[in-house]
């Protein structure tokens, strides 16, 4: 190994490094079994200690530079009132600041970070200035600890809504985002054994559901809690959802944002007996979350809430409000496809997107640790009251089929829109953008433009059986 590294009184005057023995049992507690522990160890490079003293090791210097973070516009560390020395321009043997004898051939560098490792272990115990532990920023997972951990996913809703993670349900305006995710609060709170057909686990039933009402506010939200609870509960009076009113709450303010939450969190748990199993923020744009960015600003702003939400047994879901589909909107379809919003960086642990597919809505589901659950058609009913029923969706391919037959069928003379609306019975936003699908596809051609109060008229291009044989007789396989 060489020689044993050298001495200097003067060189190591800074309490700070002081060899100190550790107490074993804040060493293993803080260390080893992820207590809070800051290593103070950074910035080490053999470049650094050659840029200053050449070949050579200086015991001081190298003890500074472990513990403080040195840069180019270093300062003269030995002496800062000795003009004279300049620790890029001098010789460490003529040196009486620096140690003379401190030059061993023998001596490495890797031996320097070793000794000056175990000064920053006992450094890292200690306490700040004031008072409180050093934060950790990594963890260090003993193998035993790996051995004895539970890896088992915990579920709210077994493959569709998982328990302590981050997620988003995705949608444009109108596909009934909200009075879903109010419904689902709902039915957890107030103990109904089941969601769109899943059951929702025994430990979490009727545990309380933390509502943030960024967007329609507390008004709104509450008149639509209670129409949801008439439908599922058979009366208004549901229990064990607080509504929060925002005021300016921002997620990119992580201090203040992780206080106001937790806060909540805390006055739930005491009015109710037990604290959120979910907490939903409506919607994500209202409180700041990056929703038009599809890269690492999401997981950039948000990670420091996926982290919290993991300690405390419970899961959080953006409602994300999408602006409506146009050639220029690249993302949309990202967005709605499979993994929703949570395509950011992959940052979602899970993801609910709503879209419209007729009169109805296509509920799609992804997460990261369970089977993906069959596609839901789902009919949400207003009339007289909230009201939504459920089934499984059919092929989409075979749906959108089938509804350009009934168009082309409609429209073998001049039609309107109007006239093909009555005829099909489908509405006429579907019929409009199912007309445009056609027009493009060149199946379909306004023979008339629309002119003052009269509407424009379209017709069938050639005939629909020569269609069906072109496409390999796609209506014999929609049946």
């Amino acid at each position: 190994m060489g020689k044993e590294k050298p001495t200097d009184d003067e060189a190591f005057e800074d309490p700070n490094l002081i060899d100190q023995p550790a107490d074993e049992d804040t060493f293993e507690d803080d260390i080893v079994d992820e207590s809070e522990v800051e290593s103070d160890v950074g910035n080490i490079s053999n470049n650094i200690v050659d840029h200053y003293h050449g070949p050579h090791v200086c015991p001081k210097c190298l003890a500074d530079i472990t513990f403080e973070a040195i840069d180019d516009d270093i300062v003269d560390h030995h002496s800062p009132d000795d003009d004279d020395h300049v620790p890029g321009d001098h010789n460490p043997d003529d040196c009486g600041q620096c140690a003379a004898d401190a030059v061993d051939d023998d001596w490495t560098f890797e031996e320097a970070i070793a000794d000056d490792l175990e000064k920053a272990l006992v450094r890292a115990t200690e306490r700040r200035e004031d008072g409180r532990k050093r934060v950790p920023k990594l963890f260090y997972l003993t193998r035993k600890k790996q051995q004895e951990m539970d890896t088992t996913t915990k579920w709210i809703i077994p493959n569709l809504l998982p328990l302590n993670a981050t997620g988003a349900l995705s949608g444009i305006p109108g596909t009934r985002k909200s009075f879903l995710i109010l419904d689902l609060a709902v039915c957890i709170a107030n103990n109904v054994p089941d969601f769109l057909g899943h059951p929702i686990d025994d430990t979490v039933r009727g545990r309380p559901v933390l509502y943030i009402a960024a967007d329609d506010g507390s008004q709104r939200t509450v008149g639509r809690l209670r129409d949801i609870a008439k439908y599922r509960l058979g009366h208004a009076d549901y229990d064990r959802i607080a509504v929060m009113h925002s005021l300016g709450f921002s997620v990119q303010n992580r201090e203040e944002a992780w206080v106001d939450l937790i806060t909540s969190y805390a006055a739930c748990k005491d009015e109710y007996g037990s604290p959120p199993v979910l907490i939903v923020l409506d919607t994500a744009s209202m409180v700041d979350v990056p929703v038009d960015d599809f890269g690492h600003s999401f997981a950039k702003v948000l990670g420091w809430l996926k982290e919290e939400v993991r300690g405390l047994d419970m899961t959080v879901i953006f409602v994300d409000h999408q602006a409506k589909p146009t050639k220029d909107n690249a993302g949309y379809g990202a967005r709605l496809a499979g993994w929703g919003s949570n395509l950011k960086a992959g940052f979602l642990e899970y993801s609910w997107s709503l879209r419209p597919l007729g009169d109805d809505k296509l509920l799609g589901v992804e997460t990261k640790d369970g089977p993906e659950p069959p596609k839901l058609l789902l009919t949400f009913s207003h009339e007289g009251g909230y009201g939504l029923t459920f089934s499984e969706a059919p092929d989409e391919e075979a749906v959108a089929a089938s509804r350009k037959q009934d168009i082309l069928a409609t429209a073998e003379q001049p039609a309107t829109i109007d006239d093909i609306v009555s005829t099909t019975g489908h509405s006429r936003s579907t019929v409009e953008r199912t007309i445009r699908g056609l027009v493009k596809e060149g199946r379909m051609e306004c023979v008339k433009e629309a002119r003052s109060h009269s509407p424009a008229l379209y017709k069938q291009v050639g005939n629909i059986i020569d269609w069906e044989s072109s496409i390999g007789g796609l209506s014999g396989n929609i049946e």
